[in-house]
C-alpha cells in the first residue's frame, strides 16, 4: 500500500517545486494559463505565510501533486476566510487517480 501525505513546500525550496511543474507545463499545457517559459523566471507562487502556502502531495516520499493558496484577508479582517487556490497540478505518473479529487 502507498504512503501518502501532505507538506508544505516552502519558497527554499523552489528548484523542486520548478522542476515538479515544468513536468506538468509541457505534458499537460492545455490545463495551465502559462508556458515553460513563462514559468522560468517567475517567483515561487507563495510567500510561506499563514495566508499564503504551497501544500504538496507525496506518495511513498515522491512528490506527486502540488497546489497554492493565497487568502484574501490581507488587508480586510472580514475576508479572512476566504481565499483562491490556483496551480494545481498532480502528475499521471502516480497511479491513485484519486490524488486530485481528495
Amino acid at each position: 500500500m502507498k504512503k501518502c501525505s501532505i507538506r508544505e513546500i516552502k519558497s527554499d525550496q523552489l528548484i523542486l517545486y520548478k522542476q515538479f511543474l515544468a513536468v506538468g507545463l509541457v505534458d499537460d499545457e492545455q490545463c495551465f494559463c502559462l508556458t515553460p517559459a513563462d514559468d522560468f523566471n517567475a517567483p515561487f507562487p507563495t510567500n510561506d505565510k499563514e495566508d499564503s502556502f504551497t501544500p504538496g502531495a507525496y506518495v511513498d516520499e515522491t512528490l506527486a501533486g502540488v497546489v497554492s493558496f493565497e487568502g484574501d484577508g490581507k488587508d480586510r479582517q472580514k475576508l479572512r476566510h476566504k481565499g483562491i487556490l490556483f496551480g494545481m497540478y498532480v502528475s499521471k505518473k502516480i497511479p491513485d487517480k484519486e490524488l486530485g479529487k481528495r
